[in-house]
């Protein structure tokens, strides 16, 4: 017995009981859209103590997390929640400030 060609999203499941049920989205599945107004500092880089890529932004200094993702350097010291994000804006390495420092 051949099957309908429908996705796996849309198939629906019987485990024997009467009633059937569809299988749910993935959880956070859906991007958030970027909205190039935020990015609005420009990036700036420098070095740390042990020659790692820094990205500063006035007088504080991030340390790389993931290719596009900074964590403020002072996130053990005083757990400082600060957190930025680089993207490319057209020739234009810009980046975006999430939450604020806890420290001076």
């Amino acid at each position: 017995m051949k099957q309908s060609p429908e996705s796996k999203r849309e198939r629906k499941y019987s485990f024997g009981y009467d009633r059937e049920f569809k299988v749910p989205p993935p959880v956070g599945s859906q991007k958030e859209e970027i909205n190039e107004a935020d990015y609005n500092i420009p990036a700036t880089f420098g070095f740390s103590k042990k020659s790692k890529t820094t990205l500063l932004i006035g007088k504080h200094s991030f340390l790389s997390v993931s290719k596009n993702s900074w964590r403020c350097s002072q996130f053990i010291k005083h757990r400082c929640k600060a957190s930025a994000l680089t993207r490319m804006i057209g020739n234009e390495l810009k980046c975006r400030l999430r939450n604020t420092h806890s420290h001076d």
